[in-house]
């Protein structure tokens, strides 16, 4: 029953593998892998801190912000992750983005839109999204 999962960086690694490095701090991953739009996902389902989560998730955010050629399909991909929930105001605004910076903006400017307790440091909607997103790939996928 053993599941084998295939990360866009080409490794191959079990379940238990995944589960594993999960106890380990984020920054022991290779920095190629670090920023890339499943690793942001994946920061929900190895913290078991919310508050660590969304501060990762800002963190990896700001680092797309420099808008290298790979950045963009990983902004794409954290787009695609909201755009069942983002309104046609919303909708309309993104098409309107040009530069990758812009497009970070609008990302982190929507959850932080959406935070219900903006008071404190965790984002309950921008984590409880990313764990059931996480959880409905992984049944469903």
């Amino acid at each position: 029953m053993e599941k084998i999962f295939h990360r866009a960086t080409g490794w191959r690694c079990s379940l238990s593998f995944l589960l594993f490095v999960g106890i380990f701090p984020f920054r022991l991953l290779p920095q190629a892998a670090l920023f890339s739009s499943e690793n942001l996902e994946t920061i929900f389902a190895r913290r078991q801190n919310p508050d660590s989560a969304t501060t990762a998730f800002y963190a990896a955010l700001e680092k797309l912000r420099a808008g290298s050629p790979s950045a963009t399909p990983q902004i794409e991909r954290l787009y695609a992750d909201i755009i069942d929930i983002i309104d046609e105001t919303e909708r309309a605004r993104w098409k309107t983005l040009q530069t990758p910076e812009e497009k970070v903006a609008f990302i982190k400017r929507f959850w932080l839109g959406h935070d219900l307790t903006p008071a404190t440091m965790v984002n309950e909607r921008l984590v409880e999204h990313y764990q059931r997103l996480l959880h409905a790939r992984h049944k469903f996928s």
